[in-house]
């Protein structure tokens, strides 16, 4: 070495065996991997988190725009459009639904037949759409 200069960079041998080395590179590869697959999973949960609130919002929309409107007016649907057959098309006559029709409107808003009690009646099955729409009832 002279005095001028810097040493010599060490060898990988001065450090560390082989072995050694294999294992920290191992690590490494298996704790990208890990960050990736947490990365992915971020986003995903990101992701369908965004969906939920956009659907909440518009949803929201929904339930106030109905809320407002008075009983004979056009109810919106989850689009914001107006309803149309299977649904009620305003308040009053969502108070007049049967149990058939009730079912039909709920199956195609996908409303969940665990939210009823045993043994629904037909104001059960209104309340449960009137509910989802925003639609005061009483």
């Amino acid at each position: 070495m002279d005095e001028n200069c810097s040493p010599d960079p060490p060898q990988i041998g001065h450090f560390a065996d082989v072995g050694a080395v294999a294992e920290l590179e191992a690590q490494v590869v298996a704790l990208t991997t890990l960050i990736n697959d947490f990365t992915t999973t971020l986003n995903d949960n990101h992701a369908a988190v965004m969906a939920r609130l956009d659907a909440f919002e518009t949803n929201l929309i929904m339930r106030v725009t109905n809320a407002k409107a008075s009983s004979d007016r056009p109810l919106a649907g989850p689009d914001l459009l107006a309803l149309v057959a299977p649904h009620p098309t305003t308040r009053d006559q969502l108070l007049a639904f049967t149990v058939n029709q009730c079912q039909a409107s709920a199956a195609a808003f996908n409303l969940p037949a665990a939210d009823l009690p045993p043994a629904p009646t037909v104001v059960d099955h209104r309340c449960q759409i009137a509910r989802f729409l925003g639609v005061p009832f009483e």
